[in-house]
């Protein structure tokens, strides 16, 4: 789902990517996508810190907020899952 040089795009085409980012291509994003989604925009804001408008940098910034809640969210299902998994295991060798 991800552009293979994810890395190598500039401000625009990153932007003009998460643009075209549908809420249900969000949600089918894997954790580890999410995340260096989130580290792309992170390293964008460190690099060009004098250079983006303060439009770009809004946008951007309302978009990491969303894939951290999306990862937040994985992340509590994961745990979840994992207590799951736990429960049975322990029934398991205590029943």
């Amino acid at each position: 789902m991800l552009p293979q040089d994810i890395n190598e795009l500039d401000l625009k085409g990153f932007k003009d990517f998460l643009e075209t980012l549908t809420e249900e291509e969000m949600k089918e994003l894997r954790f580890s996508e999410a995340m260096l989604l989130v580290e792309k925009i992170s390293d964008l804001f460190d690099s060009m810190r004098d250079e983006i408008d303060i439009e770009d940098a809004i946008e951007l910034y309302e978009r990491g907020m969303e894939l951290l809640m999306l990862c937040r969210e994985k992340l509590a299902v994961v745990q979840n899952k994992k207590a799951e998994i736990d429960k049975k295991y322990h029934d398991l060798m205590n029943g």
